[in-house]
């Protein structure tokens, strides 16, 4: 990419993890300025619409779109862009960044920075769809997407990762699982579980832990983890398991 004409569109959640939006302008500017790129900010507000900014901004000559925020901003944005031969660039400003690790973006935010305003490599990502909505890390089902639901954004901001913990406390007390009903490679499955995770990335955010060691977000394939845990117990085996 010519640095010279490069535009980048920075797409940010201002309430992503404990990052303020003024101060991330300004690493905005100081980095653009190095790179000798333009750019411009866009802060989400929960009522975007997304498809026609970057529209705009695409018109406007933009050449990179960077999700400034966690996972779920990164998804939002990445879903705008499927198809449209505009990359994404990520700075992982968020409690988890999942997608970050697994692609091995610095979580300093300066470096990650320096890092899309000068690109020099791009990764082809695979996509997951339910019905029009794209996702590219995982899609949940049972407790892990409760857990990521009712856990607030102020607690995530104050605590960090560990605003998760007392909620997956709650999530183990309670000990549901539900009846699921699986079609995999043209096969049917009927299951009891307490969690379905559809992963397209093997990252679990604890440490080194990992949904499975062969997920890769760039191998053409997804991988269906099916979990039974109901007690402390049962939990703390499965990630015995994890970490195997």
């Amino acid at each position: 990419m010519n640095n010279k004409s490069a535009h980048l569109l920075f797409v940010l959640n201002p309430v992503a993890g404990n990052s303020h939006a003024e101060q991330l302008r300004q690493m905005f500017q100081r980095q653009c300025d190095l790179a000798g790129a333009t750019f411009e900010v866009y802060e989400t507000n929960g009522e975007d619409r997304l498809d026609e900014v970057i529209a705009r901004a695409r018109a406007d000559g933009c050449t990179l779109v960077v999700a400034v925020g966690g996972d779920g901003t990164v998804s939002e944005v990445a879903n705008e862009l499927v198809g449209k031969n505009l990359p994404l660039g990520i700075l992982p400003a968020g409690t988890g960044n999942l997608l970050a690790q697994e692609l091995g973006i610095s979580l300093d935010l300066e470096q990650a920075c320096q890092l899309v305003s000068v690109p020099t490599k791009t990764t082809q990502l695979d996509v997951m769809r339910v019905g029009e909505q794209f996702f590219v890390s995982h899609i949940s089902l049972g407790a892990y997407s409760r857990i990521i639901e009712r856990t607030a954004v102020s607690a995530k901001r104050r605590y960090g990762k560990a605003a998760y913990l007392w909620q997956m406390f709650r999530e183990i007390v309670g000990g549901q699982s539900w009846r699921f009903g699986l079609t995999i490679d043209r096969e049917k499955h009927h299951v009891l579980a307490s969690l379905v995770m559809v992963a397209n990335i093997g990252t679990v955010g604890v440490g080194q832990l990992r949904w499975g060691e062969d997920i890769r977000p760039d191998d053409g394939l997804i991988d269906v983890c099916v979990v039974l845990a109901r007690t402390l117990p049962q939990y703390v085996e499965m990630l015995h398991h994890v970490w195997r």
